[in-house]
């Protein structure tokens, strides 16, 4: 039988202000907090280990 044996993700090591994020874009600080409610994000970076194991 084949199936899923597991999932995962990597989040982003660096948190990123949308002020910081608009401001980059030349717009208003609270531009997408007013938007859509996300306050920061978190931006990927750096190296993540595999996230595949080799077959056995």
């Amino acid at each position: 039988m084949i199936g899923i044996s597991g999932l995962a993700y990597a989040l982003g090591s660096r948190i990123i202000s949308n002020a910081d994020l608009a401001i980059s874009h030349g717009l208003e600080p609270d531009y997408f907090v007013s938007r859509t409610g996300i306050e920061h994000r978190l931006q990927r970076g750096g190296r993540t280990s595999s996230p595949c194991q080799p077959a056995p």
